[in-house]
């Protein structure tokens, strides 16, 4: 038997090159959808671990210094703690601090260390007296206004 030569058609040939083509083209254009990705989720987590070693850094500047007595002292201060003879100023007009002109106007008081209840609580204590100003405290209901 012998083989016959047969042609193909140009057209075929063509439409199997621009099959490759096509074909070649969306894996590329998948594979760099993929590359960005991958790019961003690096970039993300790359992003990540500095701000986790930003952090452990500054946790373990803390833990170094935490065992200082100044460290201690200043953190009980924080909590409305004072050593024994310590004094304790209460700022009753924080805006006259930066006004330069009203320095003469600033009010201290100074207060007993074993009378001295932590900042928070006074400030309840504050926020729970009534207003001065006898307009300013009005009836809640009808039967307080008769007489």
């Amino acid at each position: 038997m012998k083989w016959q030569k047969k042609r193909v058609p140009w057209w075929a040939v063509a439409a199997g090159l621009i099959a490759l083509i096509i074909i070649a083209v969306m894996i590329l254009q998948r594979q760099h959808n993929d590359l960005a990705t991958l790019e961003r989720t690096y970039d993300y987590v790359n992003a990540k671990r500095i701000t986790l070693q930003d952090e452990q850094s500054e946790k373990q500047r803390e833990l170094n210094i935490s065992t200082t007595s100044d460290y201690i002292a200043s953190r009980a201060r924080e909590n409305g703690y004072m050593m024994p003879n310590e004094l304790h100023f209460v700022v009753q007009n924080p805006e006259v601090l930066t006004d330069h002109e009203s320095l003469s106007q600033i009010q201290l008081t100074t207060v007993d260390p074993q009378e001295t209840e932590p900042p928070a609580e006074q400030e309840a204590d504050t926020a729970a007296e009534p207003s001065p100003d006898p307009e300013a405290q009005t009836p809640a209901t009808p039967e307080e206004t008769e007489p």
